[in-house]
């Protein structure tokens, strides 16, 4: 029978509660069950979907009730979410090969705290736990065999950490059984009204109310008991317990009527209904939402995880009974405690500005930002049905529409940092992130996405079925989207494209800043052609753990990404800076520098790229990338699968021994770091800052004297991706080279299955004083079935030589002159003319008669500085006329460099929506807001420290008080605190102008005396 619990003291709790206030659903109302009907009885999959779920309802409601409650762990029981970082303790890391990796082992509900190995077949651990758990875990005879675990860990020889097969075991139970099953036995008591659906949650729900008050997962668990004291948690580690509570909040909703006639259940609790009720909400809602709200981070997630739980928490309680009470979470979750500790606490309205790039985009890596998107969509509908509309918000919108722009050729996104794979999927354009969205905003361009993406549509048997609406708007809209040039000057990334249908091209250039799950990849350059990554990201690396040598010393490293890298160093992490953006027509360029990649080093660090089309259905890529500073410069990239060829350089036999760092140090070895070389068990890995150079191998070197070529042509299987053929698809690159060694070498991708075993990569070596200054200039041309169209690339002399480059490029279209240089105020002459301007591609025939050119930023540029901007019209007015009315929609560049401001001061890009006047333009829409919080104190230095944590708050950015009036300009920015020029600031400086007490203000990106710079460009 179920335990009766009788226990005085948890009696008290009961008295305690605030029984009695929630007074009926309030996430499935009854507007939700006619949802649900109406979809039951139109729709043929809603009928699936509804079969579906009583099906799995019904696997776990066969079992009696002493049975089933054996889901919930008890606190004798650890809970883990790995066994061990080696895999397993006889197939190793072999078990990363299987299905589901080092999280795939196998387990049955009717063999308790047993795992089987998915490689071998073995059984862990040797001894029968669950009969040492039913004997109160005293009984040591039961403790046998070779592989023992108590259920704290099984010590193996040859390992210093323990192998925890009963905590993983008891951690997947409750994601792989408890949490699905409380969510299928509720909604099929929904769908059926059979009370035995019911009884079955209620009882789970019972069960881990008992528990959940003392579940510490750093006490309970592998991770806080061999590595973080301080790893928080209650039943799973403090992220993961926000889909517990955001799974059981609902489950609660669902289930709540029925517990008033569950005469079963009080009798074996010997509880009334409405104490079983109070025993749930006290024990587990109001615990969960007191360990999001108190500042313990106890519950805490990504940023929109707890929020969702919390909200959900709010909704189903229902009541300001209780503590904490649905309007102290409402107030915490639209208000913010008086001080932000860590970012996850920040307010909703004012994470939208502080936590997010003004172009809308969240300040993680593009997977991460995607769970921003649901998770936030979910924290939008809790707030609508309590109150407030996000969806009215401009910037909150912005994040379902930086997908769109961030999308190349239709179909991908570069899987910038820790996000997706090499193979480049589309990321946050499928309807499970747009779909609401789409709903809400009626955006055609989501609903376009939706539809070419060709991805199941979301079907929620409690929500009105939207499909054929969406498809209908997608027709009408008829263009379409992810293959148009787009900026976004927040984040720091800009894509090129070009191509039709079946052959379309882009570029993607990242030079920006994002703190959350980044990799050291400024300057990072991404090529796509046909449908195809060609020098891929690599995207999300094995672990995300910092005990692991290969996500820091290598996954995440500089040397992984197609940039540049000086002096045999990691980059650092920074703002970078837009110089040039050109897109649209036959030939775009866009341009950008980040020498705070390696700010003790380099004076200059930037890299410009022009897409150049020769037909329809081919195009090329010009990269030219400069570095000054340093001794010792390595130009990096990488293909992906493919078979590898090298023409123009004799490469000798690789080298087997040792790695590119030298024949002599290992892979893996962390040769150049004195504190990391011994490779401990347990060492930390993320402060490595060398070279990385100990993961290539199978060297081969080579002099680079002449012009040459690499190419990869893809090789990879069709049956694994059958919609992207690889067949005649690859990339070859023209190498321009300038006193140069060659290294082609091989390097280990994520060992996934499915994954090729390693990658070409192609490094370019110039060395000397420091000081060393390089151009490294380059032509990637990406191939199709058919020979490649390039018959020639040569480099050409240009004067004066301050590292500019010219090229000549012959093809079936013509001869194309292109020019670019570090120098556009200069007058350069090559190929027998000259220009005095930033970049150049001129295409004659066959007679050398030219057919047509562009030139790019031509001398004097157009700039002014800002006198005044009204930010709420979003009118900008200058000092000079230097506009025209062709100039809507160009992109121009403005400087917040002024005297007093410490460098790097803030570049970025905005806009022209609308030529007002010669020296005024609308930049309506676009949100320049890059920081909100209020003061907290001054000190003697002029530091003004605040209460949020602010991520793009940067020197020379204009600070406004609460009235919309500037204060001043930054000297600098910081993540709580900031200074102003010339100000020794004090709270008058920062009125409280709608008298609630606190002194706030804002932060934006441009502000009057900037200087704007407008891109121009000749046609002849």
């Amino acid at each position: 029978m179920f335990e009766r619990i009788i226990a005085g003291a948890l009696m008290v709790v009961l008295a305690t509660a605030g029984a009695g206030a929630k007074s009926g659903r309030t996430w499935y109302t009854d507007q939700r069950l006619q949802w649900m009907a109406e979809n039951v009885a139109q729709y043929e999959w809603a009928q699936v979907e509804r079969d579906r779920i009583i099906g799995r309802a019904d696997s776990w409601a066969k079992y009696d009730d002493e049975t089933l409650v054996r889901l919930v762990p008890p606190l004798e029981v650890p809970r883990c979410n790995n066994v061990h970082s080696a895999g397993c303790p006889v197939h190793g890391e072999a078990i990363m090969q299987a299905p589901g990796g080092k999280r795939g082992w196998r387990m049955d509900f009717e063999r308790p705290y047993k795992l089987v190995c998915p490689v071998g077949g073995e059984e862990y651990p040797s001894n029968d736990f669950w009969a040492y758990l039913q004997g109160g875990c005293q009984d040591q005879a039961l403790l046998t065999g070779e592989y023992v675990d108590d259920g704290w860990g099984c010590a193996i020889e040859g390992h210093e950490k323990k192998f925890w097969f009963v905590g993983f075991y008891a951690g997947e139970m409750v994601r792989r059984w408890l949490l699905p099953a409380l969510n299928d036995l509720s909604q099929a008591y929904l769908l059926t009204g059979d009370a035995t659906y019911a009884h079955k949650c209620a009882l789970l729900l019972h069960r881990l109310a008992q528990y959940y008050p003392d579940y510490f997962y750093e006490t309970q668990s592998r991770y806080g008991l061999e590595f973080l004291p301080h790893y928080l948690g209650r039943l799973q580690y403090h992220t993961w317990e926000c889909f517990t509570i955001q799974d059981v909040t609902l489950a609660y909703d669902a289930v709540w009527p029925a517990i008033a006639d569950d005469v079963e259940l009080q009798a074996a609790t010997g509880q009334s209904a409405e104490e079983i009720r109070a025993w749930i909400e006290d024990r587990i809602l109001r615990v969960a939402a007191g360990d999001i709200i108190d500042g313990s981070h106890r519950i805490q997630g990504n940023y929109g995880m707890h929020q969702s739980a919390l909200l959900r928490c709010a909704l189903v309680l229902d009541s300001d009974e209780g503590s904490p009470s649905r309007q102290e979470m409402l107030d915490w979750l639209l208000i913010g405690p008086e001080r932000v500790s860590l970012y996850t606490d920040t307010p909703i309205m004012d994470a939208l500005i502080n936590l997010f790039h003004r172009d809308g985009v969240p300040f993680e890596s593009p997977s991460y930002n995607c769970g921003w998107m649901t998770e936030l969509e979910d924290v939008a509908e809790l707030l609508r049905l309590q109150g407030t509309d996000l969806w009215s918000e401009p910037r909150f919108r912005g994040l379902y529409e930086w997908p769109l722009k961030m999308l190349v050729c239709g179909t991908m996104t570069q899987p910038m940092g820790d996000s997706n794979n090499m193979f480049a999927g589309g990321l946050g354009v499928t309807p499970l992130y747009l779909q609401r969205a789409w709903e809400r905003m009626g955006d055609p361009r989501q609903a376009q996405a939706m539809v070419q993406g060709g991805r199941d549509f979301r079907r929620d048997l409690f929500a009105p079925a939207s499909e054929d609406a969406i498809r209908a708007a997608a027709a009408e809209y008829g263009e379409e989207v992810g293959v148009s040039s787009e900026l976004l000057p927040g984040l720091g990334y800009a894509t090129l494209q070009s191509g039709s249908p079946g052959a379309r091209f882009a570029l993607a250039l990242y030079y920006g800043y994002y703190p959350g799950h980044r990799h050291f990849d400024r300057l990072n350059l991404e090529v796509y052609g046909y449908d195809h990554p060609l020098i891929p990201d690599l995207g999300y690396p094995e672990t995300a753990d910092t005990f692991d040598p290969r996500r820091s010393g290598w996954l995440e490293h500089t040397a992984v990404h197609n940039t540049v890298m000086v002096d045999a160093t990691k980059q650092q992490a920074g703002f970078g800076a837009p110089v040039a953006y050109h897109p649209g027509g036959w030939a775009q360029l866009v341009e950008a520098r980040a020498p705070s990649a390696y700010p003790e080093s380099v004076e200059d660090y930037r890299r410009a790229c022009m897409l150049v089309s020769i037909d329809d259905t081919h195009a090329y890529i010009l990269d030219v990338f400069r570095v000054v500073g340093g001794a010792q410069h390595d130009w990096i990239i990488h293909g992906n699968e493919g078979d590898f060829t090298a023409e123009g350089v004799e490469l000798p036999a690789p080298r087997t021994e040792g790695t590119l760092a030298g024949p002599d140090v290992p892979y893996g070895q962390f040769y150049d770091d004195p504190e990391l070389i011994e490779g401990k068990p347990g060492t930390r890995y993320h402060t490595y800052q060398g070279s990385a150079f100990q993961w290539l191998i199978n060297v081969q070197q080579a002099a680079l004297e002449a012009p040459a070529t690499v190419t990869w042509r893809l090789t990879r299987d069709p049956e694994l991706y059958p919609e992207k053929p690889t067949a005649g698809i690859g990339l070859r690159v023209h190498l321009l080279p300038e006193d140069e060694t060659l290294f082609v070498c091989d390097g280990i991708p994520q060992r996934r299955p499915n994954f090729p075993e390693t990658l070409k990569w192609v490094l370019r070596r110039r060395s000397g004083e420091k000081g060393l200054a390089s151009t490294f200039a380059s032509i990637f041309e990406p191939l199709n079935e058919g020979a490649p169209v390039i018959s020639s690339v040569e480099r050409l002399p240009v004067e004066p030589d301050d590292g500019s480059i010219a090229l000549r490029v012959t093809h079936p279209a013509g001869t194309d002159v292109l020019f670019w240089t570090p120098e556009p105020t200069i007058e350069h002459r090559f190929d027998g003319g000259a220009l005095t301007g930033r970049a150049s591609c001129v295409r004659t025939d066959a007679e050398g008669i030219a057919i047509v050119g562009r030139l790019f930023d031509v001398a004097p540029q157009p700039a002014a500085r800002i006198t005044e901007i009204d930010y709420e019209a979003g009118i900008v007015r200058l000092d000079a006329p230097i506009l025209r009315a062709d100039m809507a929609g160009c992109w121009v560049i403005v400087d917040t460099t002024a005297e007093g401001v410490e460098p790097p001061a803030h570049v970025t890009a905005v806009r022209v929506e609308e030529v007002l006047a010669p020296d005024a333009f609308s930049i309506a829409g676009q949100d320049l807001r890059c920081g909100v919080a209020s003061v907290r104190e001054f000190d003697e230095a002029g530091n003004v420290f605040h209460d949020r944590t602010t991520y793009f708050v940067n020197a020379g950015m204009t600070l406004l008080d609460e009235r919309g009036e500037i204060i001043g300009r930054l000297r600098r920015g910081g993540i709580d605190n900031l200074m102003v020029v010339d100000l020794q600031p004090t709270m008058d400086d920062f009125p409280d102008a709608d008298g609630d007490g606190r002194h706030r203000f804002t932060v934006m990106a441009i502000g009057p005396g900037d200087v704007v710079t407008v891109p121009t460009t000749a046609e002849l």
